[in-house]
């Protein structure tokens, strides 16, 4: 017995700025892969940990992204679990997910959307609970919803080995002893398999590359395979291209040099004094560390905003 979890589609009908066109379809041969797994009868289900769209707001997803969401499932040889994401409901409101995509997709008979703790026993006789998204998430949040503890738990949520400071994640120690998987998404980085108090911590991260940050440059997107038998836990790479075929790579190099400007810069500020404190005499100051025109002007709009 096994299963197959997948994190962070983010399928759209137009490619991220930063990706070529052929976005959309790269994202659907991933799925046409995943699914021509399920022709093995050793697969017991095939879990999404959210976000299958990338648009919140229902007008921007054509009818045929949806239909070939349909396509997909249509193919699939075993039942498919859906938690709701952040990018799969309006503002976050779990009451919104009648009129989201994934509302539709819950209509095919394969499908089960599971949130707010619902569970189901598979003929295998595995428990799953599922934990939607929320803006409030935090392990009391988690925790409410599932109630008693499940054999695995799929959720969206900022679950992280280390901490992050630019937002609040919650902690594995925090969730330990809830389920013995927990299968999380919304964080796009892919984390090692890691075992906390006998529960096993499951990111395979995100099945999309949409940005430019060195994860997405570098990550081969893959899938979690649960094996059932012995409880342990394989990522799997799909097959994909390189990044140099999707992305646009001049963008990522110019990005790349903005950082390393904007780092020089900030490297030497100790050594700069200005005796007239006004926007022109700062901008004067940087333009004597760095002569990139993009960091000048950005921290320049910076100034002017925060004056």
């Amino acid at each position: 017995m096994k299963a197959i979890i997948v994190n962070d589609v983010h399928s759209c009908d137009r490619s991220p700025h930063n990706r070529s066109s052929s976005y959309s379809d790269d994202i659907f041969d991933k799925l046409k892969y995943i699914v021509s797994l399920t022709e093995d009868p050793v697969y017991t289900f095939l879990a999404f940990t959210g976000d299958l769209f990338h648009f919140p707001q229902p007008s921007k997803v054509s009818h045929f992204l949806v239909s070939r969401w349909f396509d997909i499932l249509d193919s699939v040889k075993c039942p498919v679990y859906i938690v709701p994401g952040n990018h799969d409901l309006s503002s976050g409101r779990l009451d919104s997910l009648p009129k989201q995509p994934i509302g539709l997709l819950s209509k095919h008979p394969s499908v089960e959307i599971l949130h707010s703790g619902k569970r189901i026993r598979t003929d295998d006789g595995i428990d799953i609970a599922g934990v939607e998204w929320n803006y409030s998430t935090d392990s009391f949040f988690i925790r409410d919803k599932l109630g008693k503890t499940c054999d695995i738990l799929l959720t969206h949520a900022p679950i992280s080995p280390v901490s992050n400071p630019f937002y609040s994640t919650i902690s594995y120690s925090e969730l330990s002893g809830i389920a013995k998987f927990i299968c999380y998404g919304h964080i796009h980085n892919q984390h090692p398999v890691e075992i906390i108090d006998s529960t096993i911590f499951v990111n395979p991260g995100a099945l999309s590359r949409g940005s430019l940050s060195d994860d997405d440059l570098k990550r081969k997107p893959s899938i979690a395979i649960i094996d059932f038998f012995d409880n342990s836990v394989s990522y799997l790479a799909v097959p994909y291209k390189p990044a140099t075929d999707v992305f646009f790579m001049e963008a990522a190099n110019i990005k790349k040099e903005n950082r390393e400007s904007i780092e020089k810069f900030i490297a030497n500020l100790n050594l700069t004094s200005i005796s007239k404190i006004t926007v022109e005499s700062i901008i004067s100051e940087v333009s004597k560390i760095t002569d990139n025109q993009q960091v000048i002007e950005k921290i320049r709009e910076f100034l002017l905003y925060a004056r």
